[in-house]
């Protein structure tokens, strides 16, 4: 599936920091029922995640809630003669 860049226009997105034009796409990451055997409720969590990640915050999402994005730069190198 093809994802069109994230900038205004579907044009190249404003340069990053670096100073390189290029193009932005950004994926969301959605809560699947698979993830909330760890991601439920915080008293609902198993055992080995309250022991092994004890400063945990990932806790109390929901089916389908936004858990992050994927989030890439790709420059543009097509004046360039080095990749």
């Amino acid at each position: 599936m093809s994802h069109p860049p994230c900038s205004p226009g579907g044009g190249p997105a404003p340069p990053p920091h670096s100073g390189h034009e290029g193009w932005r796409y950004a994926h969301r990451i959605t809560v699947q029922p698979s993830c909330l055997a760890c991601h439920a409720p915080k008293d609902e969590r198993p055992a080995f995640v309250k022991k092994d990640h004890p400063e945990d915050r990932a806790y109390g999402f929901d089916d389908g809630d936004l858990q992050g994005v994927h989030a890439v730069f790709v420059p543009d190198t097509s004046g360039e003669d080095e990749f």
